[in-house]
């Protein structure tokens, strides 16, 4: 990954000033070719500050070299109904708090609870049957 950062730098940085935060915001659905593939959430906009650029940065990686094509809007409510619908395991978090694995057909991610929060949900699509999230 150290290779690809290094060999798209400048694009990479242009890329995370366009989409960099902005004030309030605490999360991003993210479209890559014309579809959507990713969803990230975290408890406030001080934390999405800190965490996007990172989070951004790998989204970014994964657009280099890719045709940009014709997305549809998609509503984040959608994604979270099917992931709400879906089976939870717990799983060993990294640092504090508690991990629990989501998964659906079509959809699979993770929510991160710390103090009784969701401190970071993450979704993303493409695993097993695609959802029907353009409704």
């Amino acid at each position: 990954m150290r290779d690809v950062y290094a060999r798209h730098q400048a694009d990479m940085t242009a890329a995370r000033q366009v989409l960099a935060a902005q004030p309030g915001q605490v999360g991003a659905l993210i479209y890559v070719d014309g579809r959507w593939v990713g969803l990230d959430l975290v408890a406030g906009p001080g934390l999405f500050g800190r965490a996007w650029p990172r989070l951004c940065a790998g989204y970014v990686a994964d657009a280099i070299d890719r045709e940009a094509k014709p997305w549809q809007r998609l509503d984040a409510g959608v994604v979270l109904s099917q992931l709400a619908e879906g089976e939870a395991e717990p799983a060993p978090a990294v640092g504090l708090g508690e991990e629990h694995r989501l998964a659906t057909p079509g959809l699979a991610g993770s929510v991160l609870i710390a103090q009784g929060r969701v401190a970071h949900l993450m979704a993303f699509s493409g695993v097993g049957a695609a959802p029907d999230v353009n409704q």
